[in-house]
């Protein structure tokens, strides 16, 4: 080898030690060595700038992406550890939480929504119009039902004490029939519930001026304009006859029907009737623009009886009134038990 090339390859073997050198006084603080100490190196021999910051960029990237990477598995593992740890907090419920059995709570009493409270304190029969006995079918399959009750021991409401509502009193005359014909036991009181304080007035003298005298407390007569009927509830038979229609004017048709007492208005009287009502109680209706059968509520009552009804039915799809398959009065369902 020619003397030439000797010094070449020590020179580069020089450049090599000194950069071996200064890595090691880096990753160790030290200082590095003095610059005299390094050897010029050719111009023809030095190694591009741009390629050795190349490379550092791209280790710098490899570095960050390593260390998001690491930060992102320990930021997962600290957030499930806080999970498991959150199961002694209370009021934060955790997978543990769910997968334990849990007591069983008694059933509430239900309330009414305040689209049912509208409805049913919506006045839509505008007349007055009542006599005595006017229903006595209805009337008597619910005296029926409860003698038989009577007979087994047994009570809607578990008590012997039983509430009877009469829901849209009028003048009173319904209230005082259901007193003085259908139940006359001390064990039933009779409440008869209206808009019209008018009505209320002529009912509250009507049975104060019944004769024979009825006991007191056994009727009594309130505006469910001020006062909900949940006040006096829960009741064990709700009578609302010939009150959740509309009908009687001369202007009445199908369409106007549907515009002033649409289905979904009569399917919220119904709700706040039911909040209102005992399991195993009796809801009694004759008269309505709809059939309760189409209701969501029917699913949980069960039918007793059937009465003749004067007001026709409406559909609503073909906006007209149903077929009277009797030639005159309808014979419908009026009677159901609340099933649950």
């Amino acid at each position: 080898m020619c003397p030439e090339a000797i010094d070449q390859q020590r020179s580069k073997l020089l450049v090599v030690g000194t950069a071996i050198t200064v890595a090691r006084a880096k990753r160790n603080n030290m200082d590095p060595p003095a610059a005299d100490l390094i050897p010029a190196v050719p111009p023809s021999q030095r190694r591009r700038p741009h390629r050795q910051r190349g490379r550092r960029t791209s280790r710098q990237i490899k570095w960050a992406l390593i260390t998001t990477i690491i930060f992102s598995v320990i930021t997962f593992l600290k957030f499930q550890s806080t999970a498991t740890v959150r199961k002694s907090v209370p009021g934060v419920i955790t997978t543990q939480d769910q997968d334990r059995p849990r007591p069983s709570t008694p059933a509430l009493q239900q309330t009414s929504t305040e689209h049912q409270k509208l409805a049913g304190q919506n006045q839509i029969q505008l007349s007055h119009a009542t006599a005595m006995n006017r229903y006595p079918e209805e009337y008597s399959a619910v005296q029926n039902y409860f003698q038989t009750l009577a007979s087994e021991g047994r009570h809607p409401s578990g008590s012997i004490n039983q509430k009877l509502l009469s829901f849209g009193a009028s003048t009173g005359e319904e209230a005082i029939t259901l007193a003085s014909m259908y139940f006359m036991n001390s064990t039933f009181t009779i409440f008869g519930v209206d808009l019209d304080e008018d009505s209320l007035d002529k009912a509250k003298a009507s049975a104060v001026a019944h004769s024979p005298k009825f006991d007191d407390n056994k009727i009594m007569f309130f505006n469910g304009k001020t006062t909900d009927i949940s006040v006096h509830g829960p009741y064990d038979a709700i009578f609302a006859n010939s009150v959740l229609c509309y009908h009687g004017n001369r202007n009445v048709n199908p369409q106007s029907i549907l515009n002033k007492f649409p289905f979904s208005a009569f399917e919220d009287s119904l709700g706040y009737l039911d909040t209102n009502l005992n399991v195993g109680g009796i809801l009694a209706i004759v008269n309505t623009n709809y059939h309760f059968s189409d209701t969501k509520l029917y699913k949980r009552y069960k039918t007793l009886a059937q009465c003749k009804n004067f007001v026709p039915k409406v559909n609503a799809s073909s906006v007209s009134y149903e077929k009277n398959l009797h030639g005159g009065d309808n014979m419908y369902d009026c009677v159901w038990k609340k099933e649950e």
